[in-house]
């Protein structure tokens, strides 16, 4: 049976706890972590947002997001809003470019992309791909259609991968929003 954070004794998550706020995944969480007499409050609260969740999945996910090296990442990429899923697909993932000199908005640039024939990825194949080809984060961005979130205002984002003055980013953009044609996608390769 696998072990849920949730269930852990704070002695068993707290060296979990210290590591993920050590290397940045959460900011409000690594301020509350390495106050003194503050690290019961930490687990509580990492208990809090991944309750229910299990933890190799966990350890595996914020693994792979050490291994993208970002600079920046926006604190609404987490876990519990991208969860990795079964993608069903054995298939290479490439970057692909539209050809369109006005750019899409994220919806546009999904439909174009399944029209033409390619399936985008989902967060964790982006996170893999990006990990092995650290060179392929330009001044280009790499957008992740295939993992969208929606907020409680209800406006649904993507992430995507860009340098930005040279401190390499991991940040969400508006699915409504018009996207320069200048952005990359990730998607698998059609199937021949």
């Amino acid at each position: 049976m696998k072990a849920r954070l949730d269930e852990l004794s704070y002695k068993e998550l707290h060296p979990t706890i210290r590591a993920l706020a050590d290397g940045g995944f959460d900011k409000e969480l690594a301020d509350l972590v390495r106050k003194p007499g503050n690290a019961q409050r930490g687990v509580d609260a990492m208990r809090q947002e991944l309750l229910g969740m299990d933890a190799s999945a966990v350890t595996m996910w914020y693994k792979l997001l050490n291994a993208c090296h970002q600079t920046a990442i926006d604190p609404d990429i987490k876990m519990r809003n991208f969860p990795f899923l079964d993608d069903g697909t054995k298939r290479q993932v490439r970057l692909y470019r539209l050809p369109d000199i006005n750019g899409y908005s994220g919806y546009e640039a999904e439909t174009e992309l399944r029209k033409q024939g390619y399936k985008p990825v989902g967060i964790k194949k982006a996170m893999e791909y990006i990990a092995a080809h650290l060179n392929s984060q330009g001044d280009d961005p790499i957008c992740v259609i295939g993992a969208q979130w929606q907020n409680t205002d209800k406006r649904v984002f993507m992430p995507y991968f860009w340098n930005n003055v040279g401190l390499r980013t991991f940040s969400l953009s508006p699915m409504d929003e018009r996207i320069g044609s200048h952005c990359r996608y990730l998607v698998f390769h059609k199937q021949k």
